[in-house]
């Protein structure tokens, strides 16, 4: 048996849920780790400075290219994609174990089994390698028993070693055309079926020391403070865009997905819509389809719950106890409750057409986003400490 070195699964990163790290960047991480210790911590805690505060880039599942730099020259590791033909993907596999390299291999999850989406649409999902035997290749994986796609407000979600056949895993693997999202942006992509891996390895033997980790983040937090009337401003103009775009805006999320389901789903969608705008007109607090959840340039405030969201877990999960912990822990579950007030109307807003609700929205994000500053304020006074796993 072939094992690539300190691949394994992590406590700490289990302790993360999709509102973290997609398993895009949980992959990455987990590779990450195995070649320098806490680097995880950098895709992480630098999620929105990476994409100039959500300046530039708004999708925080998977970040462009420059965000993937930037985290790469924190921590010292190059993420590079690749891809390979068909009839290659095997031997290279093996060949990657053999050299000791990190791996982290995107597979489409239509042909996974148990994978929610297992036999119906085509679905990106990425694993992290850690090896093979003669009959099996092994990834730190999701455990895909637990169904966490069923479950509400799950704060975990556990990898775990995962074994796979040579016919499974190329049937998943070199079956990727269909869901690659990076094609349009990537050069090198061969003709016919092909894999695509990402590649990670060091560029220095610096160590991700948590000292230097915190120091920079509060460095990055300073800057937030000093310029968030600029950023403020500027969320505004998008939402105002985005306001002024409603309809067509609708008309995307709503026919332009029905548009591209088969006859069955196509009735199924028109069912849930009718009881998406049902629900939506009662004002009340009900289970928001994926689709409208912070869509188009409302993602940038989706984007800072999501920072919010991550001081939370960092707090609890990775932070020593001071003095003011409790209450600053306190006070960051109050807003990200308040955030659910702003996520119902943004979707109200597009379900029902009604532009007013993006301004019942903007208001209490307003709120929200005074009272953030004060809670980073808080953050760099406080004495607190990043602590080792």
């Amino acid at each position: 048996m072939t094992i690539v070195s300190n691949v394994a699964q992590s406590e700490f990163l289990n302790n993360l849920n999709w509102d973290v790290l997609s398993c895009h960047d949980k992959a990455l991480c987990l590779m990450a780790e195995s070649l320098k210790e806490n680097a995880s911590l950098y895709f992480i805690m630098f999620k929105i400075m990476g994409r100039d505060y959500m300046r530039r880039h708004y999708d925080l599942g998977i970040g462009d290219n420059a965000y993937y730099e930037f985290v790469g020259k924190l921590c010292g590791i190059r993420m590079e994609r690749c891809y390979g033909k068909e009839d290659e993907f095997i031997a290279h596999m093996k060949e990657m174990a053999d050299k000791n390299q990190r791996c982290v291999l995107m597979i489409n999850t239509r042909y996974q089994q148990g994978a929610r989406l297992e036999g119906k649409k085509d679905h990106p999902h990425f694993m992290g390698y850690q090896g093979y035997d003669e009959d099996y290749f092994y990834f730190i994986d999701e455990d895909w028993s637990k169904q966490y796609w069923k479950t509400k407000d799950v704060e975990e979600v556990i990898y775990c070693q995962r074994k796979i056949d040579k016919e499974e895993l190329v049937r998943m693997a070199a079956q990727v055309r269909s869901c690659n999202i990076f094609e349009s942006k990537d050069k090198g992509v061969p003709d016919g079926n092909y894999y695509m891996y990402y590649l990670l390895t060091k560029e220095n033997d610096k160590p991700c020391t948590l000292s230097e980790i915190k120091g920079l983040f509060l460095e990055q937090l300073t800057y937030f403070i000093e310029n968030c009337r600029g950023l403020l401003e500027y969320t505004e103009r998008q939402i105002s865009h985005f306001k002024n775009n409603l309809s067509e805006y609708r008309n995307e999320m709503v026919l332009g997905v029905r548009n591209r389901l088969d006859q069955e789903e196509r009735e199924a969608d028109e069912i849930a819509m009718k009881e998406q705008i049902a629900n939506a007109r009662k004002d009340e607090l009900f289970a928001i389809r994926t689709r409208f959840i912070y869509p188009c340039e409302s993602e940038i405030i989706g984007g800072y719950y999501f920072f919010l969201y991550m001081l939370k877990r960092i707090l609890t999960l990775r932070c020593e106890d001071f003095a003011g912990k409790d209450k600053l822990l306190q006070q960051i579950k109050i807003l990200l409750n308040d955030y659910e007030y702003v996520k119902l109307q943004i979707a109200r807003s597009v379900i029902l057409g009604e532009t007013q609700l993006v301004d019942r929205a903007w208001e209490r994000y307003l709120k929200i986003s005074k009272k953030s500053v004060s809670i980073y304020k808080k953050l760099i006074r406080e004495e607190w400490m990043i602590k080792e796993v």
